[in-house]
Order: structure tokens, then sequence, then C-alpha cells
């Protein structure tokens, strides 16, 4: 029983090593000094309206980051609420456009359908920075896609954007240029999910060949929230 009791301890601050880990990179200062550069730009600009609805939208994010982080799981609703949120500050923090097209199936009422929080982002973020951020045409796409998959729930993030290295089954390589410290962090959390007795998580991405695009396909359980 001392035994048990000590591996449980272990794994507890382990996760919540890893989840602290993780909120650090969702405030890191780069991050934040990049908003606040955009800020600066509609002052300077003398874009009043602008300034304001930049200042409500980071707002949120932030509340909305503090908020969530502190929950084991969130409704998949939640998490795709923020997640449209995190896409607008992005598009204005990098000054970039692309469309974001959103698809559900409509097999699942999402608001009953329980997540870790952030579970998307990381991959949401890798697309935007990594890949559609220097697309040089107008015709960057995001796509997020939440569809029946064999373990339950299919996550699948797909952009068209600059690609990495060749095709692969998962991100367990450290020379990927694509890999983000929050994408790791998501790694870690997905293996710690899994000894937790809430079924199975696992990961995968592929890149195009033609050099123009990642797909990141999560399969999760279907947990009810």
């Amino acid at each position: 029983i001392r035994q048990l009791n000590f591996s449980l301890e272990k794994s507890i601050k382990e996760k919540e090593f890893v989840e602290s880990r993780f909120l650090g990179s969702l405030m890191n200062p780069h991050f934040i000094f990049n908003l606040l550069n955009s800020l600066q730009y509609y002052v300077l600009e003398n874009k009043v309206e602008n300034s304001l609805e930049f200042i409500h939208r980071f707002g949120n994010l932030m509340r909305d980051s503090l908020d969530l982080c502190r929950k084991e799981f969130i409704s998949l609703a939640e998490e795709m609420r923020f997640l449209e949120l995190y896409i607008k500050v992005q598009k204005e923090r990098f000054c970039c456009q692309f469309e974001v097209i959103i698809q559900i199936d409509q097999l699942f009422n999402i608001e009953n359908i329980a997540i870790p929080p952030f579970l998307l982002q990381p991959f949401i973020e890798n697309a935007i920075v990594h890949g559609l951020k220097n697309k040089k045409d107008q015709n960057g796409m995001l796509s997020i896609q939440i569809l029946p998959g064999v373990k339950g729930l299919l996550c699948r993030i797909a952009d068209n954007g600059n690609s990495g290295p060749s095709s692969t089954d998962n991100y367990e390589f450290r020379r990927n240029k694509r890999m983000s410290h929050g994408i790791r962090i998501t790694q870690e959390r997905l293996r710690l999910l899994n000894t937790q007795g809430f079924g199975k998580f696992d990961m995968s991405v592929s890149h195009s060949s033609e050099n123009s695009g990642t797909t990141v396909e999560l399969n999760c359980p279907i947990i009810e929230y």
C-alpha cells in the first residue's frame, strides 16, 4: 500500500508539473510581446476602435487560459470556443489572413464530451506559426475537424502552409522544425493521460509531399462531460 501511495503521489506531482509547464508556454513572453506590438501599432495609427477590440480579445484570451487550465477536463465546446478566440488573436498578432474551416460531425454533441484543456491548441499554434504565417500567397487554409474515429473521437488539424520534413508516424523526432515546445509538452500530457484509465490517446502527423501543408490527427476516447 505504501508503494502504491508513493506511485500515485509521484504521478499527481508529475501531472501538475507538466500542466504548469504547458500554461507557461501559453503565456510565454514572446507571445505577449508580439500582442503588445500589435496594440502599439493600433495606438500609433490612431485606430481607437481596433485598439479597444484587440484589448477585449486579448483580455478574454488571458482570462480563459487561466480559468480553463485549472480544470482537469473541459467540454469540447469550451475547447473549440477558446480555439476560435486564439486563432483571431494570432491572426492579429502576425497580420496574416487565412481561411478557417471548422467541421464537427453531427453525431457529436460537443457540450457533452470531455477533453483535457488546451489539448488541440499546440497543433493550431504550430499550423499558424510554422506554416501559415510564412505562406506567401493569400490562399492559406486552416481546417479543424471533429470526426468519428477508431478510438471514438478523431480530431484532425490540417493546414496548407510550409511543410516540415518527410512524412513520419509521430512527433518523436527532434530535428522537425515544426516541433514546438507546446507539442513536446502535449506528448507528455498524453503519456500521463494513458496511465490514468480514461482510454487511449494517441497522435500522428503527416506532411504533404509537395511541401505544402501538415496534417495532425489526434485520437481520443469519448469521455462524458
